[in-house]
């Protein structure tokens, strides 16, 4: 079965991007948080691997290398995952130039260069990108959380600088080898899939999150009514129990007429609440006249 995620991807793969510099953008996202530095089988250099969730991804990738470096990597499509290689030296280095990837002893590593992502365009772009290379959304039907996974600690934090420029403040923490910066507020999660583009998702978002809301207020409704219910029978049993012991000991005329009405009616009407019961009156009053005379009904069988 697809997965939200997979669905999430799928429909910010079917939108182009038409700017350069968005273009240089989102790839710089995707290597980033999908890029792996590896030692060549075949040679003693070293080259890029890119793993990427669905072959669509691969594809969208593949046209922004195409575009940008004229690079053309080898693409293995394998137990529903895509991995880009890169083996061509002359390819890495166009890829390091275009993308401001930096070396050191012989080794390019990843970053995110402010001068790629001074544009809020191009912001919203290299979220999309990161997105798409490393990130996953769990199904709001089930829970709200969201991550980007990274080898890099400077991507991460580079990530959640261009995310707070739009409101929207990320956690970071480590798994394994991995470097995460993850959301969980379910409107923070909605709101960022809309500026990637997933419009559709960040609806299912909202209305995730309506629906959940409204069977919270019912369940509180039903708790609530359900509270009231038991205070008013245990209320009744107490009031019970008080006018059997007054009428075994003294006689209900004991009361005198205003009270005794009201604790007849009580006998008859157990499951009644304290206005239903101020209304039967031959003389209505109201819950809290009804109130006081039940209550100084307690007090006299307690008495005696």
């Amino acid at each position: 079965m697809e997965s939200f995620s997979h669905r999430t991807k799928m429909q910010i793969c079917t939108k182009n991007e038409k700017k350069n510099c968005c273009e240089i953008a989102e790839l710089l996202g995707l290597i980033c948080f999908a890029g792996i530095v590896v030692e060549l089988a075949d040679s003693d250099t070293l080259g890029l691997k890119i793993i990427l969730e669905t072959e669509e991804v691969a594809e969208r990738i593949c046209l922004h290398l195409g575009r940008l470096c004229d690079i053309s990597p080898e693409v293995v499509l394998k137990n529903n995952q895509a991995t880009l290689y890169f083996k061509d030296e002359n390819s890495i280095e166009r890829l390091k130039k275009k993308l401001f990837l930096c070396e050191e002893d012989g080794v390019f590593y990843f970053r995110i260069d402010k001068r790629l992502v001074q544009r809020e365009c191009c912001k919203k772009a290299l979220i999309r990108g990161a997105f798409l290379g490393g990130g996953s959304i769990s199904n709001p039907e089930k829970s709200y959380h969201l991550e980007f996974a990274t080898r890099s600690y400077e991507c991460a934090e580079r990530l959640i600088e261009i995310a707070s420029y739009f409101g929207i403040i990320p956690k970071l923490t480590t798994r394994k080898n991995e470097v995460l910066v993850y959301l969980k507020g379910s409107e923070e999660i909605a709101d960022l899939m809309a500026l990637v583009g997933a419009n559709a998702a960040s609806m299912e978002l909202y209305n995730a999150m309506i629906e959940k809301d409204l069977r919270n207020n019912v369940n509180r409704q039903v708790n609530c009514e359900n509270a009231n219910m038991t205070k008013t029978a245990n209320a009744a049993a107490c009031q019970i129990v008080a006018i059997q012991k007054i009428a075994k000991l003294k006689g209900l005329d004991y009361l005198g007429e205003s009270l005794r009405e009201i604790a007849e009616l009580r006998m008859d009407y157990p499951e009644a609440n304290l206005k239903e019961l101020g209304q039967m009156l031959s003389k209505p009053i109201g819950k809290s006249g009804a109130n006081h005379r039940l209550n100084k009904i307690l007090e006299i069988a307690e008495s005696i």
